[in-house]
């Protein structure tokens, strides 16, 4: 199906221009003369307002379409769908609204295993329930690094629970988290530029 025939195609340029927006001053964090991560990027005041913003209007989508597929906003919409939905954490009940209309469609839809494991996660703990795939990370308050945000379910089965649906132990993934935060600011290593297009992955 051409971009140009989907069925709501008002909603998909919506989706794109919010995308577009966040990418925008993302990369202003990220690719400027500060060189930000992206979680610290995403903890600015300027990001913080847009995402404020784009919140309420991201949840109109959803009421109007349900989850974004590609025969209802296209590919690129879909992706930029995957990507804003791990941006609403400044709105629980958006998230959890998120979360139903995805579960809606689990059978025919095609989800980035990221994009719903970090949701379920963060949805359970906005119902203050234990995660349970540990893939909601937070900076410990004492040490700076990041570890996974608690409560987290039966944690001693936390890897077995990701070994099941293909992702790494824990450990790996956290390392991952700091090597890349330590490298930001030990070497200023310069990430890669982000680009409009598609997109299949959440935040963090």
């Amino acid at each position: 199906m051409a971009e140009n025939d989907v069925k709501y195609p008002e909603m998909a340029a919506e989706l794109m221009r919010m995308f577009g927006e966040q990418l925008d001053l993302l990369g202003s964090y990220m690719n400027g003369h500060r060189q930000l991560t992206m979680y610290e990027a995403l903890t600015q005041p300027r990001m913080h307002d847009l995402l404020h913003t784009h919140g309420p209007q991201f949840e109109a989508v959803i009421d109007k379409i349900g989850w974004p597929q590609p025969d209802t906003v296209g590919t690129a919409a879909t992706g930029a769908a995957n990507f804003l939905v791990g941006h609403l954490h400044c709105f629980p009940d958006i998230e959890e609204k998120a979360f139903q209309a995805m579960v809606d469609v689990m059978d025919t839809a095609e989800i980035p295993l990221a994009t719903f494991v970090q949701l379920e996660d963060t949805v359970l703990l906005n119902r203050g329930q234990g995660q349970i795939y540990g893939s909601v990370i937070i900076r410990d308050p004492v040490d700076g690094r990041f570890k996974p945000q608690e409560p987290i379910a039966h944690p001693e089965e936390l890897d077995k629970r990701r070994s099941e649906i293909g992702l790494p132990p824990i450990a790996e993934q956290l390392a991952k988290a700091n090597r890349e935060a330590s490298g930001s600011k030990r070497h200023h290593a310069r990430p890669k530029k982000l680009r409009h297009g598609k997109r299949g992955r959440g935040r963090r």
